[in-house]
């Protein structure tokens, strides 16, 4: 408290592994919107077609295409929530959680991928530009989100 970091100095440079997980998160945070555009028709509805090729890796189609750009927001996820060494299991754990299934109806597809932008760009958010947490940015975005719900909008409010 009451220490601020010399600009430029060596608190201020963010380390080349916390660049590449922020760098895989912009990526997916970029993509994210022609993964809209190819899962959904302009009436909203989803494209079973085109999920089904990317949950089977079609070669050479779109669906194909909507895979390998989900799969690059999954590998960011499991990487910002479990570091490099991540087993398999995280990974696929992650999969489950995020990337819509032909199994799934129209409902879940549709909270997979709410889900799934807002770990991404929530996660942006909290990130501070020298790779350190900022908490003044997290109580801010905390607060502005529990008054968005009506809940508690001060840490001393909590239980």
């Amino acid at each position: 408290k009451g220490v601020t970091p010399i600009p430029g100095g060596p608190q201020d440079k963010m380390t080349p592994e916390a660049a590449a997980k922020v760098q895989m998160l912009e990526t997916a945070k970029s993509s994210y919107a022609e993964v809209e555009n190819m899962l959904f028709d302009e009436n909203g509805n989803v494209d079973r077609v085109m999920l089904i090729n990317a949950s089977l890796g079609t070669p050479m189609t779109e669906g194909r295409e909507l895979g390998v750009r989900m799969e690059t927001g999954i590998q960011a996820i499991t990487r910002a929530e479990t570091g490099a060494a991540m087993p398999d299991t995280e990974v696929y754990n992650t999969r489950k959680r995020f990337m819509p299934s032909p199994k799934d109806n129209d409902k879940t597809i549709k909270l997979k991928l709410e889900l799934y932008k807002d770990f991404i760009e929530g996660t942006l958010k909290l990130i501070d530009p020298s790779g350190r947490f900022n908490e003044e940015r997290f109580q801010t975005e905390f607060e502005k989100r529990l008054k968005a719900e009506g809940e508690i909008v001060n840490w001393s409010d909590l239980p």
